[in-house]
Parts: structure tokens; sequence; C-alpha cells
């Protein structure tokens, strides 16, 4: 026995010689199974790698109290004349400014909502001139649209929406018979932050959100019974401040809130819209997968299956091919 033959004879994964192995249904599609999946598994790694992953982790906001808010309201009235509406804010640092305007308009809109022109202020008229007007609009049936922003500062506080800086006409019409308030309302978009709406979009898109917001579109004018004289409504609302960053380059600062309403027992006929704004805030980014990484676990995938059907396949031969080979050369016998 020659040395080769020796060395030969320790081998223990001895292989089936080629001219006696040959293709069968089995084979077949074992080899579809594993195209198959590996296919299926490769795919799935390169969806992976084009859809970056999204990371979040809760920072607390040191700088909170040094910034301001700003408020994006669009807010309908269908019964409830424009001369008479009064959007106030109010914070625990006891500042009350009454009639807020700054960036807001009120929409004179018919009781078919239908928008014919913007209130112009009524400061400069005498009591009389104001509650002429204010007849007029009680008379025409007509509504008002709330539209803009404001800011508010970023601690505990709200604002409302009512006859306040009017009180006295308010007293007047009251007492005369004249108008009997119903604030029903419906609020068309309310959200925080300098986000254009287009970008809020794309961002709940992106970073896989439901919504943003919980007000958007509230129908409260089908509860008038609730929402009308002599009752109010208000809205609590937990304001959590979130951070979406695309790349350093591209960071955008939204407000995610949730909301309960409920309708106010009191005499004071008024939206109020109570906020308290949390002391940290939700970071979310974006983080691209690496090339490497992907190429990484695509040969990981190739090299498992690969292993795993050889070892399946040295199996199914020496267990099953084996026996049948020896028998066809008459070892069996």
């Amino acid at each position: 026995m020659t040395l080769e033959s020796r060395i030969k004879r320790i081998d223990i994964f001895k292989i089936v010689p080629e001219s006696f192995k040959e293709a069968s249904i089995f084979g077949i599609a074992f080899s579809a199974f594993f195209i198959l999946l590996t296919s299926a598994l490769l795919l799935n790694e390169l969806a992976t790698f084009i859809s970056p992953r999204i990371e979040s982790q809760l920072m607390v906001d040191h700088l909170k109290d040094d910034k301001d808010l700003t408020v994006v309201l669009d807010i309908m009235f269908p019964a409830y004349p424009c001369s008479m509406l009064s959007l106030d804010k109010m914070d625990v640092l006891h500042s009350h400014i009454m009639d807020v305007s700054e960036n807001l308009k009120k929409y004179r809109v018919t009781d078919h909502q239908f928008v014919i022109g913007v209130q112009e202020p009524l400061e400069n008229k005498n009591f009389t001139a104001r509650v002429d007007i204010i007849k007029e609009q009680v008379a025409a049936r007509e509504g008002c649209n709330l539209v803009g922003n404001f800011t508010i500062k970023m601690v505990p506080g709200n604002f409302h929406i009512s006859f306040h800086n009017y009180g006295s006409e308010f007293q007047y019409l009251m007492r005369n018979g004249i108008y009997l308030p119903d604030l029903s309302h419906r609020i068309r978009r309310l959200s925080f932050g300098d986000v254009d709406y287009y970008n809020q979009n794309r961002i709940v898109k992106d970073f896989g959100l439901s919504t943003l917001h919980t007000l958007n579109d509230a129908r409260q004018d089908r509860l008038k019974e609730r929402y009308g004289f002599p009752h109010g409504v208000t809205n609590e609302i937990r304001i959590v401040p979130s951070r979406f960053e695309y790349s350093p380059s591209e960071v955008y600062e939204l407000y995610q809130y949730t909301t309960t309403t409920k309708a106010t027992p009191t005499r004071n006929v008024a939206v109020f819209f109570q906020f308290d704004i949390e002391n940290f805030y939700m970071h979310f980014k974006k983080v691209e997968s690496s090339f490497s990484h992907f190429c990484i676990q695509c040969m990981a995938i190739l090299g498992g299956f690969y292993t795993l059907t050889l070892v399946l396949k040295l199996f199914f031969e020496e267990g099953v091919m084996n026996t049948v080979f020896k028998r066809r050369i008459g070892k069996l016998e």
C-alpha cells in the first residue's frame, strides 16, 4: 500500500465519485428551496439597507423657559360673530393679554360658512357703534373663522376664545335678549412650532408616526347642548417637544400633544386650551445603514445557508445515497 493510499484511509468525509453522481427530484427541490429562501433573505437585507432605521431617546430640555412657542390655529365658529370674538392668553406668570392680534385674522362667514370679509378692529369705535355692528352680524346669522398664529411662553398656562374683551357689549346684548351666545365650534387645525404643514406631514410619514396631533378637525359643533351657553369647554393639552433629525444640517423641532376635552360647568362662556409643556423632549434620528454592514450581512446569509445545505447534503449522501451507491457496486450483497 502506497503512502498516498494510507493517507486517504484517514479521510472521514469520503466523496461519492463524479461518475456516480446524478440529478434527482429531491436535489432539484432542495436547490430551489435554497435559492428562493436565500433570495428572500437577501432582498429583506437590501430593503433594510435602503430604509434607514429610526433611533429615539429621551432628553431633558434645560432651555425651555427661555423660548417662545408658536401656536398655529384654525377654528370655525358657525354661530358666533367676529365682532365679539376675542382670543386671550394667560400663564402662571400672571400675564394676561386680551384680544391677541399678532398674526391672527377673523374671517366673517355666512351661516353656510362662506367667507364674506375680514373683521376690522373695533377699538376706535364707541360703544354704540360697536353694539350696532354686533347687532347687524347677529341678525345676519354670521359666524367667525379665526385663523393664524401667535406665540406663548413655554410655561403652563392657557389661551381661550371668548367675549372677554367685549364684556360691556356682551352684557348689553344679554340683558336685552338680543343674542344667546353659541360657542359651538370645529377645530380645523391646532399645532405648535414653526414647521410648515408640508414638512409636518413628511415627518409623520418618514418617522413612522401615526399623527402629531389629536385635535385636527375636531367636530365639536355637533354638541351644541354642551358647548353653547351657559357652558364653556376646556381642552387639556399635554405638549411633548420633539426633535426630528434627518441629518446634522436638517433638524426639525415639532411639538406632539395629546388632549382631553370636557365641558366647563360655569357661566364663563369660553373655549379654553389649558396647556402644560413637558420638561423633556424626544429626539428622533434617522440612521443610514453602512454599505460594509450590508455586505457582511449578505455574506453571512450566503455562507450560513451554504454551510447548512452542505451539512444536510452530506447527511443525506451518507445516510441514503451512499447505501444506494454501495448496492450498485455490489458491496451490500
